[in-house]
């Protein structure tokens, strides 16, 4: 009896909670830009109700109505893209994050990776790549890319999912992860 082992489920978990993570951050950074395009939206709309002589009367300190609402707009508009900014710094925390549970599963799996990698406790993106490439993943190409290339008759195939939702998954069920060597 010939035993195929499947070490594929060790890309399918933290995959999972990253794409949970990237979901939640897709829901943060929709409800953020609602809030700052409502808020700037009600800030024009209630400076639109005021004249045009209010906004040049001075309120002290030197600075005018027109000044003031100028000022409260570009903050907020300054908060929104301060709230892009932290999505793109969590985007790559979860990327990181993923990354680092890859690489201690292969540790852990002792898949072919090279001793001086192994020793170490993490890695910088160049690493996580490398580690990748060992284990014959190459994230630089998409998974159609890499299902095209692969020789049909390979028994070892890794192809890393884009992250997405279930629906892309099964629209891409012919593209699925095969790992692992007959023993």
């Amino acid at each position: 009896m010939t035993y195929k082992y499947d070490s594929s489920h060790m890309l399918r978990i933290p995959e999972h909670l990253a794409n949970m993570e990237f979901g939640a951050l897709v829901e943060w950074r929709e409800q953020s830009v609602s809030h700052f395009t409502n808020r700037v939206r009600d800030l024009d709309k209630k400076n639109r109700k005021q004249s045009d002589a209010c906004w040049s009367v001075d309120l002290g300190r030197g600075m005018t109505r027109g000044e003031i609402a100028a000022e409260q707009r570009s903050e907020l508009l300054g908060l929104a893209q301060l709230s892009d900014e932290f999505g793109i710094v969590t985007a790559w925390a979860i990327l990181e994050r993923f990354l680092f549970q890859v690489f201690k599963d292969v540790k852990r799996l002792k898949l072919s990776l090279s001793p001086k990698k192994s020793e170490k406790k993490s890695l910088d993106f160049k690493g996580y790549r490398a580690m990748l490439q060992e284990i014959g993943v190459d994230i630089a190409t998409s998974p159609i890319q890499a299902a095209a290339k692969a020789p049909s008759n390979s028994s070892r195939t890794h192809t890393l999912w884009r992250l997405g939702d279930r629906r892309e998954r099964e629209r891409n069920a012919s593209i699925r992860i095969q790992t692992g060597t007959a023993h």
